[in-house]
């Protein structure tokens, strides 16, 4: 019975043993992470929509490959206005011709559209972004215009991992929300609420 007990005890120690192994192992896995600012929104239709995509790597390294990504949307809400990126890449981001969705990589339906977004090293060696720079790292900065017949409620803007990324770092990608609301009949000035600010818009108009 004693010896039954103490190889029970064995078994069970074995076994937090080769967990706490398996969770420390898991943490120390660096990862590429792509975030998006704002991660949350409130807009309402027909206005503008600022958003940046921001890039850093957990264990502060600038010399990897580089990172592939894409960004999906919902061209049904949102309308791609302009957009900026960071350079030094063999590879630019197709900004200006977005993609049709049509394999539903992100697995969300209501994404219809895609941008591939592309960095690489320059050089023959890993050294992407760069010793010099400083993480986090901005890498685009797109302008939107949310439509103005477009259904009042949630849209997803998400990140997917194109497979060229880097093979040594985990990706991780965090996804912004963009909560619509339509315009108010008589909100001039489209804050959501009709005011005297309205009323002097509206008379100024037709004193014009």
């Amino acid at each position: 019975m004693i010896k039954y007990k103490k190889s029970c005890l064995l078994i069970f120690l074995i076994i937090i043993y080769l967990y706490i192994t398996a969770l420390t192992s898991f943490a120390e896995i660096p990862y590429q992470k792509i975030y998006i600012i704002p991660e949350q929104s409130y807009n309402t239709t027909g206005s503008n929509l600022q958003l940046k995509i921001f890039y850093d790597v957990s264990d502060k390294d600038n010399t990897l490959t580089g990172i592939g990504f894409y960004l999906h949307y919902d061209s049904k809400k949102l309308n791609l206005l302009n957009a900026s990126h960071y350079e030094g890449t063999l590879s630019e981001p197709e900004i200006d011709n977005p993609y049709n969705d049509e394999e539903n990589l992100d697995n969300d339906l209501q994404t219809d559209k895609l941008i591939a977004f592309t960095w690489m090293s320059l050089s023959l060696y890993d050294d992407w972004p760069g010793n010099n720079v400083i993480l986090p790292l901005e890498l685009a900065n797109l302008n939107f215009i949310i439509l103005e017949d477009c259904a009042s409620g949630e849209t997803n803007i998400r990140l997917t991992k194109i497979t060229h990324s880097s093979g040594s770092h985990q990706f991780v990608a965090n996804n912004s929300l963009v909560n619509i609301e339509g315009i108010i009949k008589g909100d001039i000035n489209k804050d959501g609420i009709i005011n005297l600010i309205d009323l002097n818009r509206l008379i100024q108009f037709i004193n014009q």
